[in-house]
């Protein structure tokens, strides 16, 4: 019979109230919030929590849109899977599940009427499935080169997109293909606006916004905008309009002087000619290529209007048109920016408008100009008309787009926070903004009417002081969750496991296990920004926290105060442990030191004891139930064993390829279990100190915890998963998150699990990680087996690998191995990015005891197949594909080798990321050092193959890279 065990279920959750976007229903009165595994819904009016729709996959909600109009809402998972609810039901109704993409949704849109939704993936995977017929109706062709940021619709038969690949296409939905690229911008789209005016006769001109990584707004129109009039027009027009100005004086005298008609209308050169469309005959070497390329420029429904730069220098996130939402004051469109950090709306003029303003404007240049030179004439003649036929053949400032875009608002989000998602609420004519924070807020607008100054259009003195009306906000709702604001770096139990206390940037947070809600949050001193590990000592009433700088702080639970603060160690405190009364402390200084309590004037303080040098840095230490021996884990990978009474050195554990991350100690002191990030728990004997078993899993680890009194393990890896093992059998039992007796599926952590600590009953078990959520896991009743579970996991494999493959249009190209390949590649690129950054340029403990370069090229040639290269190569992102590119033109300067091979990579990778995009930053550079390199590669072998004892050389370079 098989053995079973008691099953882990996920209990209660707390920290997280939107990770993955947020949408408003059609009324703006709920909100929808993506909290990683699940959906919330909010009452905006009075901020409680109506309902929870739990996601039951092992999957995240990466983006979540609403219909404007319709109860509808959209939902995209980082699995590739799309969900379609119904919002008129108080709780979410499940209309359609489909899975056309093989990578994370990144936008969502639907259509105007409701009847199709538009998906897009991080693999520039863009299609359309059908809500009334429930299915996938068509793909469009792949023509980006990175991940798609933004969907925009024009109309019914018009789509835009957005990409990290720094272009806009505009796509044809009638004939499926792409119409137009705008590729002005010089950063990565992120956001994409568009909007209608209706022109004269019923004519459509339409506005295309973009946003990027920078602060700068970037418009197209429909519509060619006409030229603005030259200098010596307007200023020929404001004499003409007044007889008495200056304009009219100054043609005058530009008459007399003869330079208003001496010659100046005769181009001097081709370029003068071509400037201010003179008709001229110019001969062409190519007249077919010329005529096409003109044809092509005048078939372009889109033309490029400018750029505008916003106030706040940050990244755009969202872009939205809002019409007839904006106060009655206000009555023309508005644009809605959703920045970092701020929210910013600007007023939406008519073309027809914004170029009368640009016209204004010129004309008033035109006369400060005209002014300023017939100064000149008091002066000196020869000044004067040198200067006048400078100004008539001058050209005025070109359309701007800030005479299109005016601001009306910034909101910057509360707190100093980012933002996940804001946006308009329709009818309260207010904004809800969410951060990273756990906080949401809901702002109402408002107008304001003061008295101002506005800016002079006619020199008329008493229009300079008027009424003027500003938008305003006031904060109506705030939603909360109990929790931390940022990542979550450690947890621990007190010593009955009723209390637990975590640590995050600039606080320390108790909590309560009965409710899991925090009873206490100690704010740390400014030089204690980023602590590592907190601890609650005996008695319950006074607590201990390190940091990254090495200090350590006493602090009193009742105030919620710190006591005493002290500098402990030189570097990063990694390790904080309470026994027999004492803390003891490790470092990355490499010293153990322990601590006790002592009295001084001011108070209770900390007295250090005793230490010693273990000879490296510390990642952690562990003391076994009986006190006898003291367990460090060092950077080598080795676990050193000191006497716990005398500190005298017993042994030394080797074994592990990568640091130690994590160490427990069974209760009989028999058995030592570690953890590391090369992947592997391993098992050893104590007594002799022998390696009794490897056990592998799928993830770095970063905690391990023997269940006391029992054969049994939990551990906690990089990837936010919990698993089960038996440490006698040395199997795996489960992954913890399947929920209720197996009907629902809760993942662990969305990122890092960065803590994990068991009660010492083994009843339940708490976990931390990066997402900022503290999940709780009860022991139940039911019980598991590990053939059952076993069974469990293929069962849903078979069924993803089914569900994959209902749709027809994948691409199989790229095989599962390319893809593991293609990570490898980019962790391989992160490593020696960071380490060359740093001023690492020999070998390194980062990159496995070899030079960066070196690292990176036995990567390529030896840790990746070269079946899968190329492959692998086509599966990374565009920004470890721009990484890698420098990467290998630095290989090329200090002339590694292979270089034919780093050279092919190299092309590769140009022609498929950055064919689309001619102005990426440093890619001109990247191409001409390429064609240099393969210049002298090729002259070199030409001229070291022309003796066989040069062919032998050639052929022992490439082969020393091939002995694997």
């Amino acid at each position: 019979m098989p053995r079973t065990y008691l099953r882990y279920e996920p209990d209660m959750a707390a920290g997280v109230i939107v990770a993955g976007g947020a949408a408003a229903s059609t009324c703006g009165r709920r909100l929808f919030s993506a909290a990683l595994d699940r959906i919330l819904t909010w009452d905006l009016q009075t901020g409680h929590l109506l309902s929870t729709f739990d996601i039951q996959r092992d999957t995240h909600a990466t983006v979540i849109v609403h219909h404007q109009k319709q109860p509808l809402l959209a939902v995209g998972y980082h699995d590739g899977r799309v969900d379609v609810f119904d919002t008129e039901t108080p709780h979410l109704d499940l209309l359609h599940t489909y899975s056309v993409h093989q990578a994370a949704i990144s936008a969502l849109l639907f259509a105007t009427d409701g009847s199709q939704l538009y998906s897009a993936s991080t693999k520039a995977e863009l299609s359309c499935f059908s809500l009334s017929a429930g299915r996938p109706l068509y793909r469009l062709p792949k023509e980006h080169s990175g991940p798609i940021t933004a969907l925009a619709l024009l109309d019914d038969n018009h789509l835009v997109s957005a990409s990290r690949d720094k272009v806009v296409i505009v796509w044809s939905l009638t004939d499926r293909c792409k119409l137009q690229t705008l590729a002005e911008s010089i950063t990565e789209a992120r956001a994409l606006a568009t909007f209608c005016f209706e022109g004269e006769q019923s004519t459509a001109e339409w506005l295309i916004f973009a946003g990027g990584s920078d602060n700068v707004i970037h418009c197209w129109s429909s519509v060619e905008l006409p030229p603005l009039p030259t200098m010596k027009e307007l200023i020929l027009m404001e004499a003409d309009e007044t007889a008495t100005s200056g304009a009219h004086r100054f043609v005058q005298l530009a008459e007399e002087h003869g330079v208003l008609h001496g010659g100046h209308d005769v181009p001097k050169d081709l370029s003068n000619a071509l400037e201010r469309n003179d008709t001229r005959s110019i001969q062409v070497t190519n007249v077919m290529e010329e005529a096409e390329s003109l044809l092509a420029s005048r078939r372009r429904p889109f033309v490029y209007l400018g750029k505008m730069e916003r106030s706040i220098i940050e990244p755009t996130q969202t872009m939205a048109i809002i019409s007839g939402c904006v106060p009655k004051d206000f009555s023309n469109p508005a644009l809605f920016l959703t920045g970092l950090h701020s929210v910013e709306l600007y007023s939406l003029l008519t073309l027809k408008s914004a170029t009368a303003q640009s016209l204004k404007r010129a004309r008033r240049l035109a006369r400060q100009k005209v002014e300023k030179v017939l100064r000149l004439l008091e002066t000196s003649e020869a000044l004067f008309k040198t200067e006048a036929a400078a100004l008539l053949d001058s050209k005025p400032a070109s359309f701007q787009l800030s005479h299109l875009l005016s601001s009306l608002l910034v909101l910057r989000a509360p707190y100093g926070g980012k933002l996940v998602s804001a946006n308009w609420l329709p009818l309260s004519r207010g904004i809800y903004v969410a951060t990273n924070e756990n906080l949401v807020q809901v702002y109402a607008l408002g107008v304001e009417t003061k008295m101002g100054f506005v800016p002079l259009v006619d020199k008329r003195v008493e229009d300079a002081l008027a009424e003027v009306r500003n938008l305003t906000y006031d904060e109506t709702v705030e939603i909360a969750l109990p929790g931390h604001r940022h990542p979550i770096h450690n947890i621990s139990l007190n010593s009955d496991d009723t209390l637990a206390i975590t640590c995050s940037l600039g606080e320390v947070k108790v909590w309560s296990m009965r409710r899991l809600s925090p009873v206490a949050t100690i704010v740390l001193p400014n030089s204690m920004k980023a602590p590592t590990h907190a601890r609650i000592l005996p008695g319950n009433q006074f607590s201990v926290a390190t940091d990254t700088v090495g200090s350590l702080v006493l602090i009193n639970n009742r105030t919620l105060e710190p006591i005493d603060i002290i500098a402990a160690h030189t570097k990063k405190i990694t390790a904080l442990e309470v026994v027999s009364g004492m803390l003891v402390t490790a470092g990355e200084d490499g010293y153990v030191r322990y601590w006790s309590f002592g009295l001084a004037d001011e108070g209770l303080t900390i007295i250090q004891e005793r230490q010693f040098n273990a000879g490296n840095a510390i990642t952690t230490i562990a003391f076994d139930p009986q006190g006898k021996y003291i367990f460090v884990a060092l950077v080598d990978n080795t676990v050193r064993i000191h006497f716990a009474d005398s500190l005298r050195f017993h042994m030394v554990l080797y074994g592990h390829s990568l640091p130690i991350t994590g160490i427990s100690v069974s209760a009989n002191g028999e058995k030592l279990i570690t953890c590391s990030t090369d992947k592997t728990l391993r098992i050893w004997g104590l007594q002799f100190g022998e390696c009794q078993k490897v056990l592998r899993g799928d993830s770095a680890f970063t905690s391990v915890r023997l269940i006391r009194d029992t054969h049994l393990a939990l551990a906690a890896n990089k990837a936010g998963r919990l698993t089960y093992w038996d440490m006698d059998s040395h199997q795996l039992i489960s992954v913890l998150g399947e929920g209720n007796y197996g009907a629902l599926f809760a993942r662990g952590h969305f990122g890092e699990c960065t803590g994990l600590v068991v009660s010492s009953t083994g009843r339940f078990a708490v976990s931390v990680g990066q997402d900022g959520a503290i999940r709780q896991w009860l022991q139940s009743e039911e019980l598991i087996s590990v053939e059952s579970e076993e069974r469990k996991r293929l069962e849903e494999a078979f069924e993803a690998e089914a569900n994959r493959k209902t749709v027809g249009w994948e691409d199989e190209s790229i095989t599962s191995e390319a893809k593991n390949a293609g990570d490898t590649i980019m962790e391989a690129v992160a490593l020696v990015s960071g380490e060359l950054n740093a001023g690492h340029t020999g070998p390194s403990l980062t990159t496995y005891g070899q030079a960066p370069l070196d690292y990176l090229i036995r990567t390529l040639t030896v840790t990746v197949r070269h079946e899968t290269l190329y492959d692998a190569l086509l599966s990374i992102t565009v920004a470890a594909a721009l990484d890698l590119l420098k990467l290998l033109v630095l290989c090329l300067d200090h002339q590694k080798q292979p270089s034919d091979l780093l050279i092919r990579c190299l092309l590769h990778l140009i022609m498929h990321y950055f064919h689309h995009s001619t102005d990426t930053q440093g890619l001109g550079p990247i191409i001409l050092s390429a064609q240099s390199h393969i210049t002298t590669l090729l002259k070199s072998q030409e001229v070291a193959a022309r003796t066989v004892l040069g062919c032998l050389r050639l052929m022992a370079n490439y082969g020393q890279y091939n002995e694997e």
